[in-house]
Parts: structure tokens; C-alpha cells; sequence
């Protein structure tokens, strides 16, 4: 029994821990992806994918070599390979404390969400923190300083979330003051 169907990441290797075999007189497991499998002749074998495998279904073969005339048995294991997730957060930017900034550059990849946060004392315009066009309102606190926008792309499947982030440069805005009125 090779065990039920299993997904994993692009990047993260993949433990049978669930196949049984009886009466063997030696195991093999072969597969049809284009990673890589270690120990295929113990009930664990592990298998590692590569990027070429993402987005497909990997068959993990066992084959139990039958005792005596006995033939061979053999089973299968179909094993998702999830696609995954990428974050860029877009280019430094700047803007001035008194306005809005809205991001135009990020861009995700197989994504099941995405949220933005920040560092800053502004606030992120509510409803665009799970776009890829967050607006960020500064604070005057924030003036002087470069607030950190960082963006969260939650992966499908067991994929771990991909992070990046975007330094907001806040201007401070000029001032004025022409004196006080003369005669």
C-alpha cells in the first residue's frame, strides 16, 4: 500500500510516512516527476520536487518484490506538487507627509491572499490592505522617515506565505510664513 494521496510545496521535499508492505522480499519506489527521490528502497523514501514540477500530479511508484514465484506487487501514490507563491512589493518610493501614497508596482503570484501592513504611525486607507494597490495615508509622525510597507502573500496548499516589503520615504511638506501684515 503506497498510501493515499499527498500534497507539497514546489520547494519543500515530501516523507511517505504512510505506506505498508507484507511479505516483500525488497521494495522500490519510482516516480514520473522530474525531482528526485532518496532512499527508494526503504518504506520512507523521500521525494524532492523542482520548479519543473509545480502545478502537476507526481506519481510515486511502489514496488514490493513477491517471495518465492510470487509476482510482484505494485501501487501508487499520486502526489500534488502546489505551485509557490511569489511577493514583490514594488520599487523604494516617496511621498509627502500630507499625502496619500498608493502603490502601483507589487505584483503576487499564486496567491490564496495577500495583506499588507506597515510600520508607520498612518493608517492603510481600509478595504486596499488585501490589494495589490494598498493607499497609505502618512502620518505627520511619519514625516522624516522611511515607513516599511510589507506585503503578505498567503500560499496555497502546505506552501509557506512569500513576504516582501517597500520603503515609503515621507517628505516633510514646505512651510510659509510671510510675516505678520504691515502698514
Amino acid at each position: 500500500d503506497a498510501g493515499v494521496a499527498a500534497e507539497t510545496c514546489e520547494n519543500t521535499a515530501y516523507t511517505v510516512a504512510d505506506a505498508a508492505v507484507t511479505n516483500s522480499a525488497g521494495i522500490l519506489w519510482t516516480h514520473d516527476g522530474n525531482g528526485s527521490i532518496v532512499n527508494a528502497t526503504t518504506i520512507s523514501p523521500t521525494y524532492t520536487p523542482v520548479a519543473a514540477d509545480a502545478g502537476t500530479i507526481v506519481t510515486l511508484t511502489l514496488t514490493v518484490a513477491g517471495n518465492g514465484s510470487c509476482a510482484d506487487a505494485i501501487d501508487t501514490k499520486a502526489l500534488t506538487i502546489t505551485d509557490g507563491p511569489t511577493a514583490d512589493a514594488g520599487a523604494a518610493a516617496e511621498t509627502c507627509e500630507n499625502t496619500a501614497y498608493t502603490v502601483t508596482d507589487a505584483s503576487v503570484t499564486n496567491d490564496a491572499s495577500i495583506v499588507w501592513s506597515h510600520d508607520g504611525d498612518g493608517t492603510i486607507t481600509p478595504g486596499t490592505e488585501t490589494t495589490l494597490t494598498p493607499e497609505y495615508n502618512p502620518a505627520a509622525t511619519d514625516a522624516g522617515n522611511i515607513v516599511t510597507l510589507t506585503l503578505t502573500v498567503t500560499g496555497n496548499g502546505s506552501c509557506a506565505d512569500a513576504v516582501d516589503t517597500k520603503g515609503l520615504t515621507i517628505t516633510d511638506s514646505p512651510t510659509a510664513d510671510a510675516g505678520v501684515a504691515a502698514e
